[in-house]
């Protein structure tokens, strides 16, 4: 089987002209036994006066759950069952909102979509991505990996997008990203290098667990919803079937640029 799997790498490495669709056949099938990844990154965010970097890990299970750590500064984010937590020790705070769909009406969005790039690293399906975003197929020299995707905003979403363009540099074994380039606008750019990947065949949702610890507020949708006793409290919190808040007018942290990462 392992035989198998590095001939048929080997043989799409051979392909020049390869087609974008015959790709992703080869991506999703690369990539659907990749049920939980985790891995060490390290981000840099180009800005127009000024270069910040940081560096954590990160974690992702399948179904659509993925945890940001950033060490400088100490924030968890987690996206989980649409979604968005942002939990941050020194404020004793943790923000709860709904990361919306971008085909949501516009008054029911939360500009979380950039979040989808990150997703589309890890999953094998593309169909979600495509509604809103164009792929397409590019070729490096690097040693990693030959291929890359490179995303970009279809015609009509370009107005509303949170990126420019993205691209994705996957390594030639598995086709998970060993690199991943976000363009804001032409004077920001976010790069993130992941390294040491480890890939699980099982689904591990308790990874994506966050520990609130006593004292700390829960603020769901602008909303000061509880704060945490003295038994503690864990997210993502359960999701029930009642009807969810309106869009939240909390401000959404730029992934991109936390605030108080290091100066390099």
């Amino acid at each position: 089987m392992i035989t198998m799997l590095a001939a048929s790498l080997i043989a799409l490495c051979a392909q020049p002209g390869l087609s974008l669709d015959d790709f992703l056949v080869k991506f999703s099938d690369a990539r659907k036994n990749s049920m939980a990844i985790e891995a060490k990154f390290s981000q840099k965010s180009v800005l127009p006066d000024e270069t910040l970097t940081t560096t954590g890990t990160l974690v992702y299970t399948r179904p659509r759950s993925i945890l940001f750590h950033t060490v400088d500064p100490d924030v968890s984010t987690l996206v989980d069952q649409g979604r968005v937590y942002e939990y941050e020790p020194a404020l004793k705070q943790c923000l709860v909102y709904d990361a919306r769909d971008t085909g949501a009406p516009e008054h029911l969005q939360t500009d979380t979509t950039s979040l989808d790039v990150f997703f589309l690293a890890f999953e094998s399906d593309t169909t979600k991505l495509r509604q809103s975003y164009e792929l397409s197929l590019f070729t490096t020299e690097g040693d990693k990996g030959r291929y890359g995707l490179l995303v970009k905003p279809k015609p009509e979403q370009k107005d509303s997008a949170p990126f420019q363009e993205a691209s994705l540099y996957l390594r030639d074994n598995d086709f998970l990203p060993y690199r991943i380039r976000i363009v804001t606008d032409k004077e920001s750019q976010l790069i993130i290098e992941v390294s040491e990947l480890s890939v699980q065949s099982e689904p591990h949702p308790e990874k994506i667990r966050v520990q609130l610890p006593e004292g700390t507020a829960i603020v769901v949708n602008d909303v000061r919803a509880e704060t945490v006793d003295a038994q503690g409290k864990s997210i993502p919190l359960p999701v029930t079937g009642e009807t969810k808040p309106s869009a939240p007018s909390v401000q959404v942290k730029d992934l991109s640029a936390p605030i108080g990462a290091s100066k390099p």
